[in-house]
């Protein structure tokens, strides 16, 4: 890994960034960026030629970093430590990423996300939000924000041990949300057949219970088999049928999925292209559905655990 001296959101930046392949990139190379054209982004890069950042574009950049930097001082008080922007590369200087705040060491690293206002506003308005959160890393962000909020439902699916290391079977909620919190911390290769059985033995009585008016994806795709950062064993069918599933939970049209991890440019599009199929009623198996992790003891205990912590016997 290199380290860059670049101010994030300075011209330099924007000119690493213009010569490197960032995850910010992925919602355009899809075709759903409001931003930028699938097109358009080929074209920078074929040229090198990049769009004049606007002063509506530098806004956004600017807000970001502002509330980056906020976030970071909270933590910093927290942890008893400085923490530092990290803009770094690859060896091959191929793929960058911006970290928002890591120690000296870079034993810690932390990303910070604004907060969603149309989430906001429909728990104000009482509505009842199920979270789907089935990236491979644990949800920890949503988790914390949402941990003691009665109208929220977080449920997530993630490999464990990973990073960031949260998410384990007892953290359930708070005071006021107990059980409205589910971690299914999952080995390395479980397969898809373990996601869909986990909703039909455990997770959907819970969903049936809280009985929600909007279902939210965090739609990570890094829990492909292909990703060359985790260790899962989903395919790209498998995204296809656990979002068919997760919506028969809500009404129709009350579904929103956000784009999250994938490593894997050719998992991720078909991952999804697989999800925005269920999402339009129409599922569509670019890979066939993963098998293999039904019955196996691993599996068996963690569904065993969320149906006893969650009153389910």
């Amino acid at each position: 890994m290199k380290i860059h001296e670049v101010d994030q959101g300075s011209p330099e930046w924007h000119a690493l960034r213009a010569n490197t392949r960032n995850a910010s990139e992925a919602p355009a190379m899809m075709g759903v960026s409001p931003y930028k054209s699938r097109s358009a982004l080929v074209r920078e890069k074929a040229t090198g030629i990049t769009e004049e950042i606007t002063p509506e574009m530098q806004y956004r950049f600017d807000r970001g970093h502002e509330t980056e930097a906020k976030a970071r001082s909270i933590l910093e008080q927290d942890l008893g430590e400085d923490l530092y922007p990290l803009v770094a590369t690859d060896d091959d200087g191929y793929l960058l990423a911006s970290s928002d705040g890591s120690d000296m060491c870079r034993t810690f690293g932390f990303e910070h996300k604004l907060w969603n206002a149309e989430i906001a506003a429909l728990v104000a308005a009482g509505e009842r939000v199920l979270i789907a959160d089935f990236d491979a890393h644990h949800g920890n962000g949503t988790q914390d924000i949402f941990y003691d909020e009665p109208n929220v439902l977080f449920v997530s699916w993630h490999q464990s041990p990973l990073y960031p290391g949260t998410g384990a079977l007892a953290e359930v909620g708070g005071p006021r949300a107990e059980g409205l919190t589910v971690n299914l911390p999952l080995v390395a290769g479980t397969t898809g057949d373990a996601y869909l059985a986990s909703v039909q033995d455990a997770v959907g009585p819970i969903i049936d219970r809280f009985d929600p008016t909007w279902l939210l994806i965090s739609a990570g795709f890094d829990a492909h088999r292909d990703d060359p950062i985790t260790e899962m064993g989903l395919s790209a069918g498998d995204y296809a049928d656990l979002t068919s599933l997760l919506m028969e939970a809500v009404p129709p049209g009350r579904t929103v999925a956000f784009l999250e991890g994938g490593y894997d440019l050719g998992a991720l599009e078909r991952s999804a292209l697989a999800t925005m199929s269920a999402l339009l009623g129409e599922p569509y198996h670019p890979e066939p559905p993963s098998t293999g992790s039904v019955g196996t003891n691993a599996f068996g205990r963690v569904v065993d655990a969320v149906v006893g912590l969650h009153g389910l016997r």
